[in-house]
């Protein structure tokens, strides 16, 4: 992740961490995969490519997103907000705080 705004922690000098706060605008690049492996959505063009599931017209190389203002899924926000800035890492999303379900249908599972 890329930190555009934040408030700064030194730990020591020259050692900057970013915690990542509610307002921060942030560039983050994933891979989204099901339980079984299958992949559903990155913003690696190669990993695209490779898994058909390029868009010519899809923006590849990351995406900005503010922290705080509901611009990804609820499972994937509360996990980064949980980390400081260069964070790599695995995050298991359940269904009710995925696409899928919104707050209203996590009880009924998956709907189209």
């Amino acid at each position: 992740m890329e930190m555009f705004f934040t408030n700064p922690v030194i730990l020591d000098p020259g050692v900057i961490i970013m915690t990542i706060n509610e307002g921060d605008f942030i560039k983050i690049s994933y891979t989204g995969k099901l339980e079984d492996g299958t992949i559903f959505d990155t913003t690696n063009e190669e990993v695209a490519k490779v898994h058909n599931i390029y868009n010519p017209n899809g923006r590849y190389g990351g995406d900005v997103i503010i922290i705080g203002v509901n611009q990804m899924i609820s499972g994937l926000e509360e996990d980064i907000k949980e980390h400081e800035t260069g964070y790599e890492g695995t995050v298991s999303i359940p269904p009710e705080k995925s696409f899928w379900c919104t707050p209203f249908q996590a009880d009924k599972g998956f709907t189209s």
